[in-house]
């Protein structure tokens, strides 16, 4: 029931973003034959990567597998401690720099200039580190997968 109307929300879209790019402009049919083909090959492309990505979902989800369970066995380990510990601290370092008034910023009516004091420095720092975590995460795991996938 919900595809026929998503798929019509996608031509749409689809056509519009195609008519920035200067297609239907044209007035002889050959044209407009070409466009429209485009449109319906792109919505189609669009639909099966949808697809796709749905099946890996319900698949990594274990759909269909058997009687559906809410149970999972996750349990708290020291790195997980470890990563509570480390976003505490930079969470408390960042709002240490707020609450004392270090990280001011105003840009109305000019644009004033970033404290360099060494608090202010210290809770941006923080707050770098701490934005940037789940990055930093990432990539360690990216090049922890690239080094045992090259013992293989």
């Amino acid at each position: 029931m919900r595809y026929v109307p998503l798929l019509k929300r996608r031509v749409r879209s689809v056509s519009r973003a195609q008519k920035t790019l200067g297609m239907y402009s044209q007035e002889s049919l050959a044209d407009r034959l070409r466009s429209t083909v485009t449109t319906i090959s792109a919505v189609i492309g669009w639909s099966l990567e949808s697809a796709v990505e749905t099946s890996v979902s319900m698949k990594s989800r274990a759909y269909g597998t058997g009687k559906r369970s809410m149970y999972s066995n996750f349990k708290f380990t020291k790195t997980d401690i470890t990563m509570l510990v480390i976003f505490v601290l930079l969470l408390s370092g960042t709002l240490y720099g707020a609450t004392v008034g270090s990280l001011d910023f105003n840009f109305y009516p000019k644009v004033a200039s970033i404290s360099t004091k060494s608090v202010a420095i210290f809770s941006y720092s923080c707050f770098a580190i701490l934005a940037l975590l789940p990055s930093i995460l990432g990539f360690g795991e990216k090049i922890s997968w690239k080094y045992y996938e090259s013992k293989i």
